[in-house]
C-alpha cells in the first residue's frame, strides 16, 4: 500500500478539458480493457477500450438493454463484426478480447445539443486485411505490439479486404 496523505480541495479541480478529435481514417488498435457499466436508466452495457497507439476510444455495446430490442440487435451486430475481424468463432467472455489486435475505422460524430463532437468506431477488419488493402502512400497507423501466450492466430486473409460494419 502507498501512503498519500493529501487533503483534497474540491475548489481546485480542473475540468480536464476536451480531448482533441482524431482524424477520420483507419487505425491499428489493441483491445486493452472490457467492463460492464450501468446507465442512469438502469440498463447494463459492455464497454470495450481500444488503444490506438496513444489515444483511446471506448465503444459501448448495449447487449442487455431492457426496453429497446433494437439497441440489443445493433450491439450484437457490432460485436459480431468485431469478432469476425478478429477471426473468432465465439466470444465466450469479454476477457477473450483483451490484447487482440485489429484495424478500426474511425469517424467523427457531430455534436448534438449539449454533447460535443466525438470519435466513434464504424468498422473493423483484421490487421492483415487492412495492410493488404492500403495504398503505399497511406499506411495504417501503428499501435504498440502486444503478444500473449494465448493469442489466437488469425485465419487466412481473403484476397479483398472487407469492412465489418
Amino acid at each position: 500500500m502507498v501512503q498519500i496523505n493529501l487533503d483534497v480541495d474540491v475548489n481546485a479541480v480542473s475540468s480536464g478539458g476536451d480531448f482533441p478529435l482524431l482524424k477520420d481514417g483507419e487505425y491499428s488498435a489493441t483491445i486493452v480493457n472490457t467492463e460492464t457499466r450501468v446507465s442512469a436508466k438502469g440498463d447494463t452495457y459492455l464497454v470495450i477500450q481500444f488503444d490506438l497507439g496513444g489515444p483511446n476510444i471506448w465503444m459501448n455495446f448495449n447487449l442487455w438493454h431492457a426496453t429497446s430490442p433494437k439497441a440489443v440487435e445493433i450491439a450484437k451486430e457490432q460485436l459480431n463484426s468485431l469478432g469476425a475481424a478478429l477471426g473468432m468463432q465465439r466470444i465466450g467472455d469479454s476477457e477473450d478480447l483483451i490484447a487482440k489486435r485489429l484495424t478500426v475505422k474511425v469517424e467523427t460524430e457531430s455534436g448534438n445539443g449539449d454533447w460535443p463532437a466525438k470519435n466513434k468506431i464504424v468498422g473493423y477488419k483484421s490487421l492483415a486485411a487492412a495492410q493488404s488493402s492500403q495504398p503505399v502512400s497511406q499506411p495504417v497507423q501503428n499501435s504498440p505490439q502486444v503478444t500473449t501466450q494465448t493469442e489466437v492466430v488469425a485465419p487466412a486473409v481473403p484476397t479483398a479486404a472487407v469492412w465489418n460494419t
